[in-house]
């Protein structure tokens, strides 16, 4: 997640990133031993603002793995009064069924794939001294970025395919890249949008990380313009319908 704090507390901390995470996590209670912090923000009329790091997140907050992970894949036999729904199977033939009954069951070999193509990669990153002395500007917002990374599950896509092979290829993605990871926070499968089902998904905490650094209003690529309605989103399915109806497909599968 990213966020505004003060200028002051990044400047303060800029070289301490080590106990950046300290302080973090402990409230303010570690990692200060000079107690001279700054405040993580203040108010319309200058008071501090002291807040947990998980609620410094008005600029980012993106939960989804690394850009660089594998996924699996299998086919999939709906049950006897299942069918797709938004997210994927779920009960609808008006019974009530007992919660572990399986809505499908798996057939055939899971197999790994990789991600092949990006459809966006938009950037959410801290500005240096360096360029902002380039385009004459000081400093007049600073952004802190944490990372609370995990290792598990996180979620299930589930893809209709018409009795056709699934193609690993046509499985693409949108990431946000920050200072401290690449994550991936959207799917499309031929050019259809996917929504993550998450009611089986789990997760274990195996580490934090945190930075702060100057921000940029315009070196920051919004989400907002990033959505499957977008020109960018748009404009890449556009190209490679084109590549695909002129032979010039050169997708691995």
């Amino acid at each position: 997640m990213v966020g505004n704090v003060s200028v002051d507390f990044s400047q303060y901390w800029k070289s301490k990133q080590e106990d950046l995470v300290s302080y973090l996590i402990s409230d303010g209670e570690d990692g200060d031993e000079e107690g001279n912090s700054p405040p993580l923000s203040l108010d319309s009329q200058g008071d501090p603002v002291q807040m947990p790091w998980n609620e410094i997140d008005n600029l980012e907050h993106t939960y989804g793995p690394y850009a660089d992970s594998s996924f699996h894949f299998v086919e999939i036999k709906l049950a006897t009064g299942a069918s797709f729904g938004e997210l994927g199977p779920e009960w609808t033939d008006g019974r009530d069924h007992p919660h572990n009954e399986a809505m499908f069951e798996k057939v055939g070999e899971e197999k790994e794939g990789e991600y092949f193509q990006r459809v966006y990669s938009r950037e959410a990153y801290s500005v240096t001294p360096t360029y902002l002395k380039r385009l004459n500007k000081q400093p007049e917002e600073a952004i802190l970025t944490c990372l609370s990374q995990e290792k598990g599950d996180f979620g299930s896509l589930f893809v209709t395919t018409n009795g056709e092979d699934f193609e690993p290829c046509k499985l693409v993605i949108g990431v946000v890249e920050t200072d401290l990871c690449e994550l991936i926070e959207s799917f499309w499968y031929d050019g259809q949008p996917l929504d993550i089902d998450s009611d089986e998904c789990f997760a274990s905490g195996k580490g934090f990380s945190a930075k702060t650094g100057f921000y940029q209003t315009d070196a920051h690529d919004k989400a907002s313009d990033y959505g499957s309605e977008s020109a960018i989103v748009k404009d890449f399915f556009a190209q490679e319908a084109a590549a695909s109806s002129d032979g010039d497909d050169n997708r691995i599968s």
